[in-house]
């Protein structure tokens, strides 16, 4: 136990130290559609991503029906999601212009149950975010909020769970069923889109599996 906590520690010093990709979106203030824009991180480059006030999980009991032994391994879906009440016009690294506007980032990450140890548990939803396998991001820009929020959120927890689905089909042979996989990401959209349209310009939330 000791050894784990140790490695644990060792590794989130690594991932603090890195920084998470620049973006590229350039959407001019007459657009009406949010702009989606995507970003893979890697693992050393994750700890960018902040660690954020957790929300309220909503209703998501029964999400993999029949019997968990045919199923894949259960999991949850760690995401954060930042907004900026602006749209920036890009240049590689360089801001040349801001418009008026909404830029949502979101990022989501996996995590297999076999990790959700106690020392693991205790971790910030930032952390366990960083910790998981195939972090993705998403970036939406749009002259409204709302479908800036849904189109960022939508994507990035649709690519985590291809990204998740496509990792147990390589390990076990298991796949995700597609209701399975509809019924998650109807749950990840709606815990991302809560914090999303609200106050405040950063937001974490979680989607398990199961309850």
């Amino acid at each position: 136990m000791r050894r784990f906590a140790g490695a644990l520690a060792a590794s989130l010093l690594v991932f603090q130290s890195g920084n998470v990709s620049s973006y590229a979106a350039a959407v001019g203030p007459s657009s009406t559609a949010a702009a989606v824009v995507e970003t893979a991180v890697p693992a050393a480059a994750a700890g960018a991503v902040e660690s954020l006030p957790s929300c309220p999980i909503g209703d998501m009991a029964g999400l993999f029906g029949g019997n968990e032994d045919e199923g894949p391994e259960p999991f949850t879906l760690y995401g954060t999601n930042q907004k900026m009440y602006s749209i920036e016009q890009l240049d590689g690294e360089k801001v040349l212009s801001r418009s008026r506007g909404f830029t949502v980032d979101t990022c989501v990450s996996a995590v297999d149950e076999a990790m959700e140890s106690p020392e693991f548990q205790g971790l910030s939803t930032g952390d366990k975010l960083r910790l998981g396998s195939n972090l993705l991001c998403k970036r939406s820009t749009g002259p409204d909020l709302k479908p800036a929020c849904s189109s960022s959120c939508k994507a990035a927890c649709s690519a985590a769970l291809d990204a998740e689905a496509a990792k147990q089909l390589a390990n076990s042979g298991l796949q995700l069923s597609p209701a399975d996989r509809q019924r998650l990401l109807r749950s990840c959209t709606r815990q991302c889109n809560y914090g999303c349209i609200g106050s405040g310009k950063t937001h974490d939330f979680v989607t398990p599996s199961r309850r």
